[in-house]
């Protein structure tokens, strides 16, 4: 698949994904195409193992729920993303990868809800009462499998959660520059 480039700034009327097909994938913002990673932890049974990516995706106009990726994000919850201090789709989606404070099963097959907690996030200045959700979802094709962002989205910090509890952090997200995906943590509870 092709790689769409650019970057979608939430602050614009309209977006910048013009013209791509819904299955190229936008860039990581340190560059290639994974966000973060799921795998190997306790308690996840049989989920695949396998990159988070964000692909362009598509957003029917009218339709409730409907859509997923770049597209659907930027034009169902662009603005809450915005006021939660990121700029870009990238960045929240790339917040979330990387620090997530729990993994829930989600809403269909294949489907999980990642978490992160307000206090673990590494935007600055963000408001610390609300959480970041991004629902992910399994797709595997010729060149292996991935988890694909269907939408995210911040939520109430007392939100409960629909889905079972399949991991928690142990230890607090990892904080600065080169820090790890939460996949290369060998504690779960």
């Amino acid at each position: 698949m092709a790689t769409c480039s650019g970057s979608v700034r939430l602050a614009s009327a309209t977006s910048s994904l013009d013209g791509w097909d819904q299955n190229e994938f936008l860039p990581a913002p340190i560059g290639g195409l994974d966000f973060g990673a799921i795998g190997g932890f306790p308690g996840m049974g049989n989920q695949p193992h396998g990159p988070i990516r964000l692909q362009v995706g598509f957003e029917a106009i009218g339709s409730v729920n409907t859509g997923f990726g770049a597209r659907h994000i930027h034009s169902k919850h662009g603005d809450v993303i915005l006021d939660a201090n990121y700029e870009f789709i990238e960045d929240y989606i790339w917040d979330v990868a990387r620090n997530y404070s729990q993994i829930y099963d989600g809403d269909g097959p294949n489907r999980l809800n990642l978490v992160l907690f307000a206090h673990h996030s590494q935007q600055p200045n963000t408001n610390r009462r609300l959480n970041r959700l991004l629902i992910i979802e399994y797709r595997d094709d010729a060149g292996g499998g991935y988890w694909t962002t269907v939408t995210g989205y911040p939520v109430r910090a007392n939100r409960k959660e629909k889905g079972r509890l399949l991991w928690e952090r142990s230890e607090p997200a990892p904080s600065g520059p080169g820090s790890t995906s939460p996949a290369s943590e060998p504690s779960a509870s």
